[in-house]
C-alpha cells in the first residue's frame, strides 16, 4: 500500500501542475492588457501580429479621441453587442500562427511598425493640429508678431536685401534722378523767380499750396498726399526773408501742428535756409508782416541732437495757434546720415503725437531731398503692405507726381530702403541676420564713405576761402599804404609807425 502511494503521488502532481499551467496559457488570451515585455518592438498585447499591432493602435486612438473617452468603444453587429476587446481576442486566436515568425525577426518588425499603416487616417482633432509657419498668428497683445511668410512686408524685405546696393545706385542714376512725372505744368513757379531759393527746383501747378487772402498766391509749397487716405504732407522750402510772412500765413491756414526742419542755417559755407523763427537765445518774440510769432517754451529732445520749440502764431486780428517746431540738424545735404534709428524714432514721435487729421509740414533747404526722403518712409511703408512687389523706385515716381524731384541722390535713395528696414525690424516682422543685417552693413559702409569725403572737400573750401580772405586782406593793405601821400614827412612817419 505504501509502495502503491509513492507511485501514484508523482502522478497526481504532475497532473495538478500540468491543468495549472494550462489555464495560465488559457488567460493569456482572455482580453488582459499586458505591458509589452520586449522594449522597442512596440505597444500591444502578447500574441498580435505586427500588422494588427501598427493598425489598431491608432485606429484606437482615433475612436477614442473622436468618442472623448478613453474606455472601449461598443458596436453593433448583427443586433449583437461586442467589445473591441472581444475582436481583439478574435483577431489575436486568428493570428497566433504569425505572432511567432514576426517576433523572430525583430529586424524586420522594426520595419515594419516605422511603415505607416495605409488603414490610418490623419489625427483630426483641432487640439492636435500644430500651425505652421505661414498659418501662424501671433498672440494678442503680443507686440512681436510671428513671422509670416504671406505677410507682404516679408516678402519684400526678402526679396529687396538680396539687391546689391551698387545696383541699387546705378538704377538710381540712370532711371529715377532724372523722371518727370508727366502732364505738370509750372506757370506759378515760372512767375515768381524772386520766391524760389533755387531756379532749377519747381513747385508743380496742380499741387501746390494756394495762400488764401493775399494779393500773391504763391509760396513754393506742395502737398503730398499718402496713398490709401493715409497722411497729408506739406513739402516746402527753406524760407527767404521775402517769403517769411507767406511761410507763417501757410502754417496758420493749413493748421499743422508740426513744422520738421531738417537742415542747418548754413551748411558747407552755404546759406541754407534764413531764421524764420523765434529762439531763446536772441529775441523770443518776432514779427513777420501781419503775423506774430512768439516762443512758448523748450521741450526735452524727441530724438537724438533734435530742438523742440512750442511756438505760438498770431496773426492781426486773429486768435493765436499753437505750433511744434522740430529741428533736426545731423542730416547732411545731398546725403544721409549713417544710422536710421535717430531719424525713424523721430518719424515715429510724429506720427504718435500729431493730431489727427492734422497736416505734417517738412522742410530743408530745396524741399526735395531730405524732405521727400521723411515723406517717403510713411508712403512707402503703405505701398509695400497693399503690393509686394512695390520697388522704391516706384514710390519716389509716385511722389514726384506731387513734388518735383522728389530725393536728389544714390545715398537717399538707399536710405530709404535702410528706413524701411529698420522700421520693420522694430515692429518684429523681421530680424537683423542673414542677407537683411549684410544690407544694412553695406550701406552704413557706403554713406560712412559719402560723408568723409564731403567733411575734406569741405574742410578744403574753408581752407581756400582763408587763403582768399588773407590775400584780399594783403591787397588792401598795399593799396592803403599806397594811397599814403609820398612826401618825406608822412613817409618817415609811416616807417615809425
Amino acid at each position: 500500500m505504501i509502495y502503491f502511494l509513492c507511485w501514484l503521488l508523482p502522478i497526481l502532481l504532475s497532473a495538478m501542475a500540468a491543468n495549472m499551467c494550462g489555464g495560465k496559457r488559457a488567460n493569456r488570451h482572455s482580453g488582459v492588457r499586458k505591458k509589452n515585455p520586449l522594449s522597442g518592438i512596440g505597444p500591444g498585447t502578447y500574441g498580435v501580429s505586427s500588422q494588427q499591432r501598427v493598425g489598431q493602435g491608432p485606429e484606437r486612438s482615433k475612436k477614442q479621441i473622436r468618442n472623448g473617452s478613453s474606455k472601449a468603444n461598443v458596436s453593433r453587429n448583427g443586433g449583437k453587442m461586442r467589445t473591441a476587446r472581444s475582436k481583439s481576442r478574435e483577431s489575436n486566436t486568428r493570428s497566433s500562427s504569425n505572432t511567432s515568425k514576426s517576433y523572430a525577426n525583430p529586424g524586420l518588425l522594426s520595419k515594419t511598425r516605422n511603415a505607416p499603416s495605409k488603414k490610418v487616417k490623419p489625427q483630426t482633432d483641432p487640439s492636435m493640429h500644430t500651425p505652421n509657419l505661414a498659418s501662424a498668428t501671433p498672440p494678442v497683445g503680443s507686440k512681436n508678431i510671428v513671422l509670416n511668410r504671406k505677410d507682404n512686408r516679408v516678402i519684400w524685405a526678402e526679396r529687396t536685401a538680396k539687391l546689391v546696393c551698387k545696383d541699387i545706385s546705378l538704377e538710381f542714376e540712370r532711371t529715377i534722378k532724372k523722371y518727370k512725372a508727366p502732364g505738370q505744368t509750372y506757370k506759378a513757379c515760372e512767375n515768381n523767380e524772386d520766391k524760389n531759393r533755387y531756379a532749377d527746383v519747381i513747385c508743380c501747378d496742380e499741387t501746390r499750396v494756394v495762400l488764401k487772402d493775399r494779393a500773391n498766391d504763391y509760396i513754393h509749397a506742395s502737398y503730398v498726399q499718402v496713398p490709401n487716405g493715409g497722411q497729408r504732407y506739406i513739402c516746402t522750402q527753406g524760407p527767404l526773408p521775402e517769403t517769411f510772412e507767406d511761410f507763417w500765413t501757410m502754417v496758420y491756414q493749413e493748421k499743422t501742428k508740426f513744422v520738421i526742419m531738417l537742415c542747418k542755417l548754413c551748411e558747407d559755407n552755404t546759406q541754407k535756409c534764413d531764421k524764420y523763427y523765434p529762439d531763446a537765445k536772441k529775441k523770443k518774440k518776432e514779427t513777420y508782416g501781419s503775423i506774430t510769432v512768439s516762443l512758448i517754451e523748450t521741450k526735452p529732445q524727441p530724438a537724438e541732437e533734435a530742438t523742440w520749440n512750442v511756438l505760438s502764431v498770431e496773426p492781426k486780428g486773429k486768435p493765436p495757434f499753437e505750433v511744434y517746431h522740430v529741428q533736426v540738424p545731423n542730416w547732411p545735404d545731398q546725403l544721409a546720415p549713417v544710422d536710421a534709428k535717430p531719424m525713424l524714432n523721430l518719424y515715429k514721435w510724429v506720427k504718435k503725437i500729431n493730431p489727427k487729421g492734422s497736416t505734417i509740414l517738412v522742410h530743408c533747404s530745396a524741399g526735395v531731398g531730405r524732405t521727400a526722403t521723411f515723406v517717403g518712409i510713411d508712403y512707402a511703408i503703405v505701398m509695400i503692405q497693399e503690393n509686394e512687389s512695390t520697388m522704391i523706385g516706384d514710390v519716389i515716381k509716385e511722389i514726384r507726381k506731387q513734388r518735383y524731384q522728389a530725393i536728389q541722390s544714390h545715398v537717399q535713395f538707399l536710405f530709404l530702403h535702410i528706413c524701411i528696414f529698420e522700421l520693420f525690424i522694430e515692429e518684429g516682422v523681421i530680424h537683423r541676420e542673414g542677407a537683411v543685417a549684410d544690407f544694412i552693413r553695406a550701406y552704413q559702409n557706403h554713406a560712412e564713405k559719402k560723408i568723409k569725403k564731403k567733411d575734406k572737400e569741405t574742410q578744403a573750401g574753408q581752407n581756400k576761402e582763408r587763403q582768399f580772405v588773407r590775400e584780399e586782406t594783403m591787397e588792401d593793405l598795399c593799396s592803403q599804404l599806397l594811397s599814403i601821400p609820398s612826401h618825406p614827412a608822412s613817409c618817415n612817419k609811416t616807417i615809425k609807425v
